[in-house]
C-alpha cells in the first residue's frame, strides 16, 4: 500500500515542502453521497452475484475504453485487477454487508436525521478511499509503461468522455434536466420500494426543483483535472514524481473545487438527505418490507461472495 505523502508538485526537478494530511480539505460531501448511493444501488435490476463475478472483466474493459494496450500491458493490468478483486472480495465485501445492515437499521427507526445519513456516507467514502489506495500502485505502473501514442489516446478519450457527460447532464433546458432527474430517481426508488404513491411522487418533484445544477461546473473541473494530468504524464519516467502526482489526482479532487461548486454540492446533499427522510417516513408497511427484503438480499449476497 502506498504511503500518503500529501501533494506533489508539477515540477519534476525541484522539491517543495509536502502539505501534511491534517491540512487536506475534508469536504467530502459529494463523495459521501455518491458512495452511499453506489453501495446501495449499484446492482439494482440485476443479480448481485452475477455482476460481481464479472468485476474483473468490467474493470479490464474500462481500462481498454481509454487506451489500447500492448500484450505485456494487458497481462500487467489483468494481474493487477485479479489481485484487486481478491482483496476486495475478502476485505471489503464483509464490511459492505455490515454497513448495509447498519443503514437498514437506521432507516427502520421511527426518526432519521441528516447527521445519521451523513455518518453512513462517511463510512462509504472510506470504502472508496480504500479501493483507490489499492489501485494507486497499478495505476502508476501502467502510466509509467505508456508510449507517447498511448498517452495521446488517453487524453483524447478523456475529452470524449467529458463531452459525452456534458451532453447527457448539462442540458440547457432546466425543465428537461428536472424531468430526467425525476425519472431517474423514480426508477431507482421503485426498484427498492415498489410502486410509489402520489404523495411520494410529489416529494420527488418538489425535491428536484430545489436541486442546483452542477454538471457544467463538474465538466469544467474534469477539464482542469485533464490539464493537470497532461503536466504529469510527460514525466512518467520519474517514479517519485509520477507516484506523488497520480496519487494526488486520484485522492484529493476537492482541492480544485471552487466555492460555488462546494456550496451547490452541500446544498444538494442536504436537500437529498431531507428527501430520504421524508420518503422513509411516508413508506407503507408493504414498502418497508420490500425495502428491508432488498437490503437483506444484498447483505446475504455480499457475505456469500466474500466466502468464495
Amino acid at each position: 500500500m502506498i504511503e500518503r505523502k500529501g501533494f506533489g508538485t508539477f515540477s519534476p526537478t525541484t522539491h517543495h515542502p509536502q502539505r501534511p494530511l491534517a491540512m487536506m480539505i475534508r469536504a467530502r460531501s459529494k463523495v459521501q453521497l455518491t458512495c452511499l448511493l453506489l453501495v446501495c444501488l449499484l446492482f439494482t435490476g440485476c443479480s448481485t452475484k452475477l455482476t460481481y463475478n464479472f468485476l474483473d472483466w468490467w474493470m479490464g474493459w474500462l481500462v481498454r475504453d481509454y487506451v489500447t494496450l500492448e500484450r505485456d500491458q494487458r497481462r500487467q493490468v489483468k494481474a493487477a485487477i485479479d489481485s484487486f478483486h481478491r482483496w476486495h472480495r475478502s476485505e471489503q465485501l464483509p464490511a459492505y454487508a455490515d454497513a448495509l445492515e447498519q443503514l437498514r437499521d437506521t432507516l427502520s427507526r421511527p426518526a432519521v436525521s441528516s447527521a445519521q445519513l451523513e455518518a453512513h456516507g462517511i463510512r462509504m467514502s472510506e470504502f472508496w478511499d480504500a479501493a483507490l489506495d489499492q489501485l494507486t500502485a497499478p495505476a502508476v505502473a501502467l502510466a509509467a509503461s505508456l508510449s507517447d501514442k498511448q498517452i495521446q489516446q488517453v487524453y483524447d478519450n478523456l475529452e470524449k468522455k467529458r463531452l459525452e457527460y456534458l451532453e447527457e447532464y448539462a442540458l440547457p433546458d432546466p425543465q428537461e434536466r428536472q424531468e430526467k432527474r425525476v425519472d431517474r430517481t423514480r426508477d431507482v426508488l421503485q426498484s427498492w420500494l415498489g410502486r410509489l404513491d402520489d404523495k411520494q411522487k410529489q416529494l420527488i418533484e418538489d425535491w428536484s426543483k430545489t436541486i442546483q445544477p452542477t454538471a457544467k461546473l463538474s465538466g469544467d473541473l474534469r477539464q482542469q483535472w485533464q490539464e493537470e494530468l497532461k503536466q504529469v504524464l510527460p514525466y512518467r519516467d520519474q517514479a517519485q514524481f509520477l507516484e506523488e502526482n497520480i496519487e494526488r489526482l486520484m485522492f484529493y479532487p476537492e482541492e480544485r473545487w471552487p466555492q460555488a461548486y462546494r456550496d451547490a454540492i452541500a446544498h444538494n446533499q442536504q436537500r437529498t438527505f431531507e428527501l430520504v427522510i421524508q420518503l422513509n417516513a411516508s413508506l407503507t408497511d408493504k414498502q418497508r418490507q420490500r425495502r428491508d427484503k432488498t437490503f437483506q438480499r444484498y447483505i446475504d449476497d455480499f457475505r456469500e461472495l466474500a466466502e468464495k
